[in-house]
């Protein structure tokens, strides 16, 4: 990412026709949002429209608490590590979650590399924070995937059909094709058994078809068991019955929720997701 310096916004050819150095606080901010706000920081993709008021926001909560403790910032380039500091001791004061703080953190990274200032904040735990906690395991390694309480896939998936059979069915066909939440509720099992392969499409990002191979005898049994209750639906998916999608991916999380598979229990529904054997191809 390039920083404010290197473009014709920083000498003046900008929409309010002054160099940036010369123009109020607000109005810097107003246009590091306008030239970097789509930029992410790793990576040469842009971010939504949400990201980019989200950063404004952040960065906007930043410089009014500077203000409240008596710094007289007038340019986003006089920013130093003490206020970095000072609003990160704000927000903990505040009574901020740790990782609300890193997540916003993360906002003030990409605002200095913005301004040429890369390395001005530092890491969390610079700044007295806990280490980060260790994430779960990813998709391709969920068969070692472990809760916080000691249990693996197989026994958080167990625990969630005791709660609610639907529920647990979702989760299986997650588990065996690599399935997002989206893509398990609206699959419709006997249009998309291709025998020998699955072939994924409603839910997909896009609504791009990809192929997933069906090798194991645990992927056959829950596309069968997923065959079963589609029968009984409206429309040939796993939707449940005088359920809205919406209404059923709230009722999915809260009764994993209920059966341990949660965040607070060191482990989310995506980490629920393996990679078939095979892989996928497009």
């Amino acid at each position: 990412m390039q920083s404010i310096q290197d473009t014709p916004v920083y000498r003046g050819t900008n929409r309010f026709r002054r160099p940036f150095p010369q123009l109020p606080i607000a109005k810097q901010l107003d246009l590091v949002v306008e030239v970097f706000g789509s930029s992410a920081q790793h990576r040469p993709t842009t971010v939504e429209w949400r990201q980019r008021r989200v950063r404004q926001a952040i960065c906007e909560d930043a410089i009014g608490l500077l203000r409240e403790k008596g710094f007289d910032l007038k340019s986003l380039l006089g920013l130093k590590p003490r206020h970095i500091e000072t609003v990160v001791e704000a927000w903990v004061d505040g009574g901020l979650a740790h990782a609300t703080i890193r997540s916003r953190l993360s906002v003030l990274r990409w605002l200095t590399r913005a301004l040429g200032k890369r390395g001005l904040v530092r890491a969390a735990e610079a700044y007295g924070l806990p280490p980060e906690p260790p994430r779960a395991a990813t998709s391709a390694g969920a068969d070692e995937l472990r809760a916080a309480d000691g249990r693996g896939v197989e026994e958080l998936i167990a625990a969630v059909a005791a709660v609610n059979a639907w529920a647990g069915l979702v989760l299986r066909l997650m588990h065996a094709f690599g399935l997002s939440v989206t893509e398990a509720i609206l699959l419709r099992p006997h249009a998309t058994d291709a025998g020998a392969k699955l072939v994924v499409e409603e839910g997909s990002r896009r609504r791009r078809a990809r192929v997933v191979d069906v090798r194991t005898a645990a992927q056959r049994a829950a596309l069968e068991a997923a065959k079963a209750f589609a029968k009984t639906t409206t429309h040939g998916n796993l939707l449940p019955p005088d359920f809205t999608f919406e209404a059923a991916r709230r009722r999915l999380y809260y009764l994993c929720g209920k059966a341990g598979v949660a965040s607070c229990n060191g482990v989310c529904l995506r980490h629920l997701r393996r990679l078939p054997q095979a892989g996928t191809s497009a």
